[in-house]
C-alpha cells in the first residue's frame, strides 16, 4: 500500500477528538486506498509546512503528499530559543509573547509579502519532490492565489498538480455551508472534510 502523507494548518489536521487517544477527523480519512499520515499542525505557517514536509520525506519512504497550504501573513520566529508560529490575532499568557504578537498585528503582518513567500515554498518544495520522485498536489485550505497575480514566480508553479489555485476549501466553504464550522472558521462536520476528499480524489484520478 502507498504512503500518502498529508500537511497544512488546523484546517488539515481536522477535527480533534475528545482526549487526546482519539484520532483528529480530517479528509485524510478517506483515502483508504493509502497507508496515511498526517502530520498538519494547528496555527501552522506555510514556512512551517514547507519545513516539516521536507523533514518528514528526508526520514520516511512517502509515495504522495497532499498539501494544504494556510493563510498567507503567518511566519515563524524564534522567542527566547523556542520556534513560535505568528498568525492574526494570537493570544498568549507570556507578556513578551503578546507584546510581540500586537505588534506584529500592527507593524509586520503582510499578505502580499506572505503571498510572495509562499510562492517561493511552493516553488523549492515542487523541486524538492521532483528530484525524490514523490508524487504530490497542492491545495488552499485557507487563501487563495489571486487570478490576476503578477508575481513572476507564479508563472514556475506546476499548475497541473495544484488544485483550485485561486480558490480555498474553507473560504468557499464558509459560504455553501456556514452550518458546517465554528466560531473559529473550524470545520464542525465530518461530512465537510468527507466533500474535501472527494474533490481531491476526483483531481488526483484526471
Amino acid at each position: 500500500m502507498k504512503k500518502l502523507l498529508v500537511n497544512g494548518c488546523s484546517h488539515s489536521s481536522g477535527i480533534q477528538g475528545p482526549s487526546l487517544d482519539y484520532k483528529p477527523h480530517s479528509f485524510d480519512d478517506y483515502f483508504n486506498d493509502y497507508d496515511t499520515v498526517n502530520i498538519a499542525l494547528g496555527g501552522n505557517s506555510n514556512f512551517a509546512i514547507f519545513k516539516s514536509t521536507i523533514e518528514y520525506c528526508e526520514r520516511h519512504d512517502i509515495d504522495f503528499v497532499i498539501i494544504g497550504w494556510t493563510t498567507h501573513e503567518r511566519f515563524e520566529f524564534n522567542y527566547d530559543e523556542g520556534v513560535h508560529q505568528y498568525s492574526l490575532d494570537k493570544q498568549s499568557d507570556n507578556p513578551g509573547l503578546q507584546k510581540f504578537y500586537k505588534f506584529a498585528d500592527l507593524h509586520m503582518s503582510n499578505w502580499k509579502v506572505g503571498l510572495y513567500n509562499l510562492l517561493i515554498y511552493q516553488i523549492s518544495l515542487q523541486e524538492y519532490f521532483k528530484s525524490k520522485n514523490i508524487d504530490y498536489i497542492y491545495c488552499n485550505m485557507y487563501n487563495y492565489i489571486p487570478k490576476d497575480c503578477h508575481e513572476p514566480l507564479w508563472n514556475s508553479i506546476d499548475t497541473s498538480k495544484y488544485y483550485m489555485p485561486h480558490d480555498s476549501f474553507i473560504e468557499r466553504y464558509l459560504k455553501i455551508h456556514p452550518e458546517g464550522f465554528d466560531n473559529n472558521k473550524h470545520i464542525s462536520h465530518q461530512n465537510l472534510y468527507k466533500k474535501i476528499a472527494l474533490e481531491l480524489k476526483k483531481f488526483i484520478d484526471n
